[in-house]
């Protein structure tokens, strides 16, 4: 048996697949609710924090 191959070593790899393509939907995920809960925190939550934060940033650098 000949192990090095293209052959052999794509369907070496393949294996890993299913658990390669879960980690990256578990981490899509990760992202995706990350940012929907910022959006929520920042619109309803403190509505004006973009606002507070820029002037807050104009403030310390025009000191």
């Amino acid at each position: 048996m000949l192990l090095n191959t293209p052959e052999s070593l794509c369907t070496a790899q393949s294996s890993n697949a299913p658990y390669t393509m879960i980690l990256l939907s578990l981490l899509a995920w990760m992202r995706y609710r990350t940012y929907l809960l910022y959006f929520y925190h920042f619109t309803f939550l403190f509505p004006n924090y973009h606002a507070v934060y820029i002037s807050n940033m104009i403030g310390f650098l025009s000191n």
